[in-house]
């Protein structure tokens, strides 16, 4: 069985980037935090029978499948969060090793194949970086950043992939379709205080650019291909959507004025390219404390934040509990405390209605 025979070139249309091989463990097509994995379903043209390519890519990825083009996916109608629909030790392990809330939500799989002999994406893609750049956050469009790679994989032979099924895919891939998921249109859903800032940063990135030939989406081969003012609104107010209005970086929630003003960011300042390859949305402050700093750097500095804080916080719950014993000592044993609403005598425990 090859890939021709079971999708055309106009279905084979998304790519997404993963840690491993496809697993049937796995049976997602999942997306890390601060991405709304609806947001990306919305994309997807379900009753066409669009597929989602795997390219393993990234820090964590598996040697013998690094860079390789693992096999692709038949997307369900719905998402959900990820610990429902894949099977319970992996993502057990999984949350061991990367920690619970990397991937919280998913999209559901119908159907999954792999490639026999999974291709290398160097040399089969022009531009690499435009898949395995997305880290895991949107899917990217294969018609539009690796129109030839139908072609290139079209006679490779597959083989479908035996797919866990969880009480929770059963029950919601049983239930009645009500209508597409798609909508027939597309409304920005941001606050208008927050739309008209970001269509005048739109507005002064794009005359920016126009000076030099315009605004850069990506680059295939030797070509740029470039976009116009309204297609870039509409990359910015999606990606508003599926970072659910966070900052990309520090994840507070970003606001129209102050330090927390939403900005336009590149990814990688070193390429002056606007796809969602290599722009997101971060609060002011992260923006201009970026500088010249790489994305990687950010990133780590904020994990290292993170890390700081829930320190803080557990030697706070530390000190808060090595308290209330004392208290409860001085008090005999007995404490009542009115603004928990809990009384505690000896060892037994009371909740106040």
């Amino acid at each position: 069985m090859r890939l021709r025979d079971l999708v055309t070139q106009q279905q084979l249309r998304w790519s997404d980037v993963n840690w491993g091989k496809l697993d049937g463990d796995w049976p997602a097509i999942s997306f890390s935090q601060g991405t709304s994995a609806w947001s990306q379903l919305r994309k997807i043209d379900v009753d066409a029978g669009e597929a989602v390519i795997s390219v393993c890519a990234g820090r964590h990825a598996s040697p013998e499948t690094k860079r390789r083009i693992t096999g692709f996916s038949l997307p369900d109608r719905f998402t959900a969060p990820t610990q429902d629909l894949v099977e319970p030790e992996l993502f057990t392990r999984s949350v061991h090793l990367y920690g619970g809330d990397r991937w919280p939500n998913s999209i559901g799989v119908r159907k999954a194949y792999r490639f026999v002999e999974p291709p290398s994406i160097d040399g089969l893609v022009e531009e690499p970086r435009l898949l395995t750049g997305t880290r895991g956050r949107y899917l990217a469009d294969l018609h539009q950043v690796a129109p030839n790679v139908y072609a290139k994989l079209a006679n490779l032979e597959v083989e479908e992939v035996d797919l866990y099924r969880s009480p929770a895919y059963l029950q919601k891939s049983s239930q009645p379709v009500k209508g597409k998921h798609r909508q027939s249109g597309w409304t920005p859903d941001l606050p208008t205080d927050i739309q008209s800032v970001l269509l005048q940063k739109v507005q002064s990135i794009y005359n920016a650019e126009r000076q030099s030939g315009g605004l850069r989406l990506c680059k295939i081969g030797e070509r740029y291909v470039v976009i116009g003012p309204s297609e870039f609104e509409k990359l910015v107010f999606e990606l508003w959507e599926e970072q659910r209005g966070r900052c990309g970086y520090c994840r507070v929630p970003m606001e129209s004025d102050g330090l927390a003003q939403v900005s336009i960011d590149r990814i990688d300042n070193k390429i002056r390219e606007y796809g969602r390859h290599n722009v997101h949305l971060t609060c002011w402050f992260c923006n201009r404390g970026k500088n010249n700093a790489s994305h990687d750097d950010v990133v780590e500095l904020m994990e290292k934040r993170r890390r700081a804080l829930e320190a803080d916080l557990h030697s706070v719950l530390v000190n808060v509990g090595n308290a209330a014993v004392v208290f409860t000592e001085l008090d005999g044993g007995s404490t009542a405390n009115s603004e928990v609403g809990v009384h505690t005598t000896g060892d037994s425990k009371q909740s106040r209605s």
